[in-house]
């Protein structure tokens, strides 16, 4: 019994530890891992899309990739090839007055031309996504770019 336990994985020593101790166990949901037993309940909570939240520079980012692009940009604004930079910036979507939607770009940034581009880091484009691109192009004429 003392192999099933794997200390170094806090999930797979609860899932251990419950089975050893006879309780029955219901690994399910979609967006993480319950263990149901007779007198408690036991959440992980998994991210959607798999990615790992970071800190960087008293930033939080949602993934890794757009830490990443994050530091490069960073990198060209103190060497001078971008004006601006803007994290998270908002989009209110309005058709015909109406609210449709709001889209968060991940960088917003400015040349010293004058020119901007939107970016957003992507590792997978849903369906939500590729609407919100088209919207933005519609509604603001901006072109989101992808890294």
């Amino acid at each position: 019994m003392a192999s099933a336990l794997n200390f170094q994985n806090p999930l797979g020593a609860a899932i251990a530890f419950f089975t050893a101790m006879q309780f029955s166990a219901n690994l399910s949901t979609a967006r993480g891992v319950l263990i149901k037993t007779r007198k408690m309940r036991l959440t992980v909570n998994k991210n959607k899309y798999r990615n790992t939240r970071v800190s960087y520079d008293g930033r939080q980012f949602d993934s890794k990739r757009e830490c990443e692009v994050y530091k490069r940009f960073a990198a060209a604004l103190k060497g001078g090839a971008i004006s601006e930079l803007e994290c998270q910036k908002r989009y209110r979507i309005l058709v015909e007055g109406m609210h449709v939607c709001t889209y968060v770009a991940d960088f917003w940034v400015k040349y010293p031309n004058g020119e901007v581009e939107v970016w957003d880091a992507k590792g997978f484009k849903t369906k939500e996504y590729l609407l919100k691109k088209k919207l933005m192009k519609a509604v603001y004429d901006i072109n989101v770019r992808e890294c």
